[in-house]
């Protein structure tokens, strides 16, 4: 008996034999008749001949089921479900199957290559743009910055859509993607890394829904490195400009003589060495002013971890001023405006002595992870946090 057996044998019934392998399969054909794959038949395997069968369920459901051998190993072909698929039909199918393994082709295999290459015919319609649109809307609920949306769909609408927008998302190759970044790839490296990077993520997406096949065009190891120069050798990293920590003091003290919401929060930003982002958006339900700490969730936390910020009384007072204006959960009122303010205050800052325009607040907190250094003391060089909380006190012992 061959290993390859039926689920079910019902030797009683005269239709029904056990599949007994491709190389002993009874030559005879068309053994079945239409009246008798009508009736009611038993659970079982009713061959018609040269590997049809009509697959009989514990149910009573029939389908049609082509059996061969690749390999030593048993492949089932089904030509469809009984209710569709009449007899005559089922035979032309498994004929179309023998023909095709007498050419060496699996039928199992071009089936699936049918269906690929029917999907990728569909896919024609489906243009780049498309894509982009529909990744950006899949994605923005998981992206932390709700400014990230617009960054993508702004820099792909600039560079990317005029260029390949309309095209078939399957036709975009190695020379339409340079076309995209060749222009801009000396003179605005940094814009044409992220645009490449979201052009390589959409067309990963795009062969991940089945719209495209191949490699990833937009690919940067291994393939687009060979014919772009590395964007750190065109344009050098810019780090932000450090204040000397001696200046710290006095930048400090003339910060709090100006009594405005934008000065206050600033004030807050470098007392906590926060971002700009993490103290724009600091909510109430986040403070404990008695026990002078500042939880900042994990979802607002570039590290993606919650991070407490011990208080010193100088930003509970600017909080307890900031609490009577308080209008919703939010610390500072036009908390949406605030990152924006920020930013002119910190170019406009004529008052202050030792801010040049163009300086952001990661002056002031580049300055602090200089402090540990300048003191002389070890801190891990991984652990900023440990870094800054320490720069905040020692920072705030030199304005006394």
């Amino acid at each position: 008996m061959s290993r390859f057996l039926p689920s079910i044998e019902i030797h009683q019934n005269p239709y029904i034999e056990p599949y007994i392998g491709i190389g002993r399969m009874a030559k005879k054909i068309h053994r079945l008749t239409a009246l008798q794959v009508k009736k009611n038949l038993e659970p079982g395997w009713y061959p018609d001949g040269q590997g049809l069968y009509l697959q009989v369920s514990q149910s009573g459901s029939k389908s049609w089921v082509y059996r061969y051998e690749k390999v030593g190993k048993e492949r089932r072909h089904g030509p469809g479900s009984f209710l569709y698929v009449s007899l005559q039909n089922a035979r032309i199918a498994a004929e179309h199957c023998r023909k095709l393994r007498r050419q060496g082709i699996d039928p199992i295999d071009h089936k699936r290559q049918l269906e690929a290459t029917r999907r990728l015919e569909d896919a024609k319609g489906i243009t780049f743009r498309e894509c982009a649109l529909a990744y950006i809307k899949s994605h923005k609920a998981g992206w932390k910055n709700s400014k990230h949306a617009s960054q993508w769909h702004n820099t792909l609408e600039t560079y990317a859509f005029p260029v390949i927008g309309k095209l078939s998302v399957q036709d975009i190759d190695v020379g339409l993607v340079l076309k995209v970044l060749e222009p801009i790839w000396l003179t605005k490296t940094e814009t044409a890394t992220r645009v490449r990077q979201r052009i390589e993520n959409i067309l990963d997406w795009a062969k991940a829904k089945n719209y495209r096949t191949g490699e990833n065009p937009a690919q940067w190891r291994g393939h687009l490195d060979k014919l772009l120069a590395k964007p750190t050798k065109v344009q050098k990293v810019k780090h932000f400009n450090a204040m000397p920590y001696a200046e710290l003091p006095d930048y400090f003290r003339n910060l709090r003589t100006i009594d405005t919401q934008t000065a206050k929060a600033l004030a807050f930003t470098i007392l906590t060495a926060s971002r700009s982002n993490e103290a724009r958006e600091a909510r109430w339900s986040e403070i404990d002013l008695q026990a002078g700490t500042w939880i900042i969730p994990e979802e607002r936390m570039k590290a993606g971890r919650p991070h407490r910020v011990p208080l010193t009384q100088e930003a509970i007072q600017i909080l307890k001023d900031a609490e009577r204006l308080k209008v919703d959960d939010h610390v500072f009122p036009g908390h949406l405006l605030f990152d924006k303010a920020v930013r002119i205050w910190l170019e406009v800052m004529v008052t202050l002595d030792g801010i040049g325009a163009g300086e952001t607040g990661d002056y002031v907190r580049v300055t602090l992870l200089q402090i540990p250094k300048i003191m002389q003391i070890t801190v891990r060089k991984d652990n900023e946090t440990a870094i800054l909380g320490f720069s905040i006190g020692a920072g705030l012992l030199l304005a006394n």
